[in-house]
C-alpha cells in the first residue's frame, strides 16, 4: 500500500512540476508607475510617455524584497537601454541608504531623459542586483 502512495505521489510530482521551488514570496518585484498613491506606485506598466515639449519623463518605482535592502546599504537604481543585441549603461541613481533599520519595501522615482526606445531599470542593494523592469519610453 505505501508503495502504491509513493509512486502515486512521485507521479503527481513529476506532472505538476515540482522542478520549481521558488513561490511567489521568494521574488522579488520592481514595479514602475507613473505615480505614487497610499503607499503603493500606481499607474504601474512598462510604456512611459515623455510629454510634447519636455526632455523627459518622472518614472517612479516600488521595490518589493524577501531580503533586507536597509542598515545603510548602497541603494540605487541602474537604467540602461537596449542597442540592438547589448544594453548601454545610462546612468546609474544612487539612494541615501536607510541606516539602522531593516527594510523589504521601498517606493522613490527616477527623471528618465534618455530618449525613446526599450530600457531596463535594475534596483540594486548593496551588490546584489535585487530585481528588474524592461520598460518602454515613446514620445507622447
Amino acid at each position: 500500500m505505501w508503495n502504491r502512495l509513493f509512486i502515486v505521489f512521485s507521479v503527481i510530482m513529476l506532472i505538476t512540476g515540482c522542478g520549481n521551488p521558488v513561490s511567489d514570496e521568494d521574488r522579488d518585484y520592481l514595479t514602475l508607475g507613473t505615480g505614487i498613491g497610499h503607499g503603493k506606485v500606481t499607474g504601474a506598466g512598462e510604456t512611459f510617455a515623455i510629454p510634447s515639449g519636455s526632455d523627459g519623463v518622472l518614472i517612479h518605482w516600488a521595490l518589493e524584497s524577501r531580503n533586507d535592502i536597509g542598515r545603510g546599504l548602497f541603494l540605487a537604481m541602474l537604467i540602461e537601454q537596449k542597442t540592438g543585441d547589448q544594453w548601454i549603461e545610462r546612468r546609474l541613481y544612487e539612494y541615501t541608504p536607510i541606516p539602522d533599520t531593516e527594510v523589504y519595501f521601498l517606493i522613490d522615482s527616477f527623471y528618465h531623459q534618455f530618449g525613446t526606445g526599450t530600457f531596463r531599470a535594475t534596483a540594486i542593494s548593496g551588490i546584489r542586483k535585487v530585481a528588474y523592469r524592461q520598460y518602454t519610453v515613446t514620445i507622447e
